[in-house]
């Protein structure tokens, strides 16, 4: 469970630096 709380925000922090890298 807090496996895949890990991975959920790295995923959105991985989506954060791309939209901030437009």
């Amino acid at each position: 469970m807090i496996l895949e709380m890990k991975t959920s925000l790295e995923k959105d922090l991985a989506l954060v630096m791309q939209v901030e890298g437009l």
